[in-house]
């Protein structure tokens, strides 16, 4: 099954510029394994249109603790 290539963002240095900005309080050793996933996924991550990065204020959270 072919894969498919990887989405190009519209203004590539405008979104390295934001991502830099997000990471700075992060040390290298911390930002190592985020920046590659937040560069691959950028289309899920940013938004183009305002620059930003997209949220949500939904969570879902369990902890399963078994026969307690």
């Amino acid at each position: 099954m072919p894969t498919k290539p990887p989405r190009q963002k519209k203004n590539d240095a405008s979104y390295q510029k934001l991502l830099s900005g997000k990471l700075d309080h992060l040390t290298l050793e911390d930002k190592q394994p985020i920046e590659p996933v937040l560069q691959k996924y950028a289309h899920v991550f940013h938004d183009e249109d305002t620059n930003d990065f997209k949220g949500t204020n939904f969570v879902e959270h369990q902890i399963s603790v078994g026969d307690v």
